[in-house]
């Protein structure tokens, strides 16, 4: 486990040398590399997911008669 995934153990509240901690942070590092080819789809590429949920910025609204 790298620093970073420690700290964020330890920042929500769990000990990352507990057994069962590491136990599922194994779980959830083979969960995802065996769904690793999903993300292939661009729409479920991380830019494509974030600039999707990104609100937009106000202005003026296409398509909106006065």
């Amino acid at each position: 486990m790298d620093p970073d995934e420690r700290a964020a153990i330890i920042d929500e509240g769990y000990d990352p040398d507990d057994p069962t901690v590491r136990a599922d942070l194994d779980h959830v590092r083979r969960l995802l590399a065996e769904h690793r080819h999903l993300t292939a789809d661009p729409e479920l590429s991380l830019d494509h997911l974030v600039n999707a949920a990104r609100i937009r910025e106000p202005g003026p609204a296409t398509g909106v008669r006065r």
